[in-house]
Formats: C-alpha cells, structure tokens, sequence
C-alpha cells in the first residue's frame, strides 16, 4: 500500500483520483484493524490472512516482525497528508492514532507493537531465516522515528519520547551488520533457525532496507557507501549465476536474484532465479544516487558540469537493470515473481504485485533524477582532474566511469 499511499500524495487534492486513493487508504486501514484484532499464531507478527481477513493458521515462517512496522510508516505518510489537506483530526483519532494506552487505533498499535519487538529474533521477509535481520530492524527504525514525530503532532508527548528512546538505541545496533571483512551488509545476524542455505548473507534485502525507508534520516540511504559496496557485490557474484546474464553488455544489465544460494524456482525448491523487484532495486538505488549528486550544495561552481557528467553516468547505468526487466516482459506487460534463469520466461507467482510497485518507485526514482539533471544543465565544458571525484565515490559503481 505504500505505492498507494504516494499516489494519494501526488494526486491533486480535489480530483477523483485523490479521492479513491483516499477511499482505498481508510479501507486499507480498516481491515488492517481487524486483522490486528485476530487471534492469531504469532499476535501482531502474523505474516498471512485470508482475503476474508482470517488469519492463516497453517505452517509458516512466523512470527515477520516487519509488517506492523511497513504499515505504521505508511499510516503515519498518509495521516500527514490527509491532516494538511484538511482533513479531519476526529477521523484520524478515531481509527488510526488516539494517544490511549492501550490503544484501539491501527498506527499507535504498531508503534507500540514495534517498541516491545524489535529486540526479539523473527523471520525475514522472505519467510525463510529465523534470527535478527537488517531490513526488519530498518523499517522499525523508520517507523519508530517517523512515530516521533506524528505522536508529536497529536499531542502524544509521552509517547514520542518513548519512540524516540527506542529508535536511538536500534539505530546503534544497526551499524552491527556492516561488515568490513566482507565489504558489503550482513542481512541477518545470530541465526536461529530457518534455511541454513545462505553462507555468504549476501541479500537483496538490504538494498530493499534502504529504498523502504527513504523518509527518514538513517544511518544508510540508497546512495550510502556501505549500501552502494553491498549493491555492487550483489551484481558482480549474479552477473556469472543465471545464463540468461550471458548476453549482457554496455545497455543491458544482469538480472539480479534475492541471494546467491537461493533454491526457490518460484512453485517449490530447486534453482533459483532472478526476481523482478531484486533487478529494479539496483536500478532504482542508482536513480537515488544520481539524484544525491545533484543535491550536494557544496559542489563549487568549476566542477557542475563534472558531477552532471557522473550523474548522467549513474542514471545510465540504472537504465541497464530496466532494459533487462523490458527485455524478459511479455507483450502484455504481466509481470511475475521470477525470471527463468535459463529460458528468460516468467515464474513464479503470476501478477505479483511487488513487482509492478518496483517498477513505479524506479520509474519514480528516475523522474527525478532526470529532473535534476535538466535544472543542472550546463554545456560548458570543465576540464577537472580526476581525483576531484574522490569526492563523491571512493569505489567503482558496476559500470560507471569517470
């Protein structure tokens, strides 16, 4: 819903379209009330329900402390823009935020679910490993900072104050899965449990981490170092993975699994393959990069035109792991889970809808790179010497060249 919730924002106030974002968004938090008020196996980390909103009691990997913590951050994105188009502030207490302990509200159960949880082990977002994991604890972060200050906003000062408390201390033990040795994120630390498959914790998830939490000031962004160092080990050890990368060149990218030793084929364990969403991550972290260079107001004015000549370079480059998507998609535009590692056709659950959203955030992502670029636009030539880039990257990003 969070695809939902932006296309609220960038929707004008009075039209339609505002209008049934809008619709969908209370409905969505709605029936997210009623599934927090299901008994469940694992309480507000149940990762599965029915349409009919009933939880899934089968076996599964539960309890996935990430949900609550995705659904507040969406909530609280939505409730700020609902408020400062003037909506009302009875609506808002009355479903999703009333500053009561205990709480009959969707985000503030969150929260507060999030604040006793976040130390305790869960599966990842795959549903596959049990222990402490790098995108479950940034989300958390995100969603306890931007509780912060929304709780601020509706007088909640006690419990802005409390979120504050436990976010700073998650952000400390974020910074633990970096791990130099390696050079790239740790996805998951002090494995319990699960598949024990992933000897390198060499994940996609962790770049997922940083473009799910964008809003918020966290120790890694897309176009972080450790995050931009993670992405590039990624593509290098699955570029030689799927044969279908056997054709890659300077306009055509690899596509990108979840992680190497991957045995999901998309209907049951064998080999796995590339994911849609997996390939458009790396695109769309290089579209937050390109923009990032263009955002440093340091910059002195001799070198403009070398960073929008490397800003170009980077957007380039993120255009490659798009053409790779365009090239596998059929002609009707039905995207699936997965890519064929070796045929190159669709897999995998049919119409997934994580990889359409990837698709609009990178498309996102892109507009605004290319927009920076063109209020940047300047033809005058600047002759720079390369170390003056040390500035920007103190690494090789995939194929981009100064």
């Amino acid at each position: 819903m969070s695809v939902v919730e932006r296309l609220y924002e960038r929707a004008s106030p009075e039209s339609a379209e505002s209008k049934r974002y809008e619709h969908l968004l209370w409905n969505y938090a709605t029936f997210s009330r009623m599934n927090q008020l299901q008994k469940t196996r694992s309480g507000f980390g149940e990762p599965k329900f029915h349409v009919n909103g009933s939880p899934f009691n089968g076996d599964w990997g539960r309890p996935q402390n990430d949900g609550p913590a995705l659904r507040a951050s969406t909530l609280i994105r939505f409730a700020n823009a609902y408020l400062d188009r003037g909506g009302s502030i009875e609506a808002v207490k009355r479903l999703l935020y009333d500053s009561r302990h205990p709480t009959q509200t969707v985000i503030k159960a969150d929260l507060e679910f999030t604040c006793s949880a976040w130390r305790a082990k869960c599966f990842d977002l795959w549903e596959e490993v049990y222990g402490h994991h790098f995108y479950t604890r940034m989300v958390q972060y995100a969603a306890l900072q931007s509780g912060v200050q929304f709780a601020k906003r509706m007088k909640d000062v006690g419990a802005a104050d409390w979120y504050k408390l436990q976010s700073m201390t998650l952000k400390q033990i974020l910074t633990t899965h970096w791990d130099p040795t390696s050079g790239y994120m740790q996805e998951t630390l002090d494995q319990s449990g699960g598949l024990p498959d992933k000897i390198l914790n060499l994940d996609t998830a962790t770049i997922l981490a940083a473009l799910h939490t964008l809003d918020q000031t966290l120790p890694y962004r897309p176009f972080s170092q450790e995050i931009l160092l993670t992405a590039q080990e990624l593509v290098s050890r699955m570029a030689p993975l799927y044969p279908i990368n056997g054709n890659s060149n300077a306009t055509l990218a690899p596509a990108i699994g979840r992680y190497c030793e991957d045995t999901y084929d998309g209907y049951g364990r064998s080999e796995g393959n590339p994911w849609i969403l997996t390939t458009t991550a790396i695109a769309e972290t290089l579209y937050h990069t390109a923009s990032h260079l263009l955002e440093d107001t340091t910059i002195p004015p001799s070198l403009k035109h070398s960073y929008l000549h490397l800003a170009q370079n980077v957007t380039d480059a993120a255009d490659t792991f798009l053409n790779r998507v365009r090239r596998h998609t059929p002609t009707s535009g039905a995207l699936s889970e997965q890519v064929n590692k070796n045929t190159g056709f669709m897999q995998g659950a049919p119409h997934l809808t994580w990889s359409y959203a990837s698709i609009i955030t990178a498309a996102w992502a892109r507009e605004k790179a290319l927009r920076k670029m063109m209020e940047w636009k300047d033809d005058r030539p600047v002759d720079v010497p390369a170390q003056h880039y040390d500035r920007v990257f103190q690494f090789p990003i995939f194929r981009v060249q100064v």
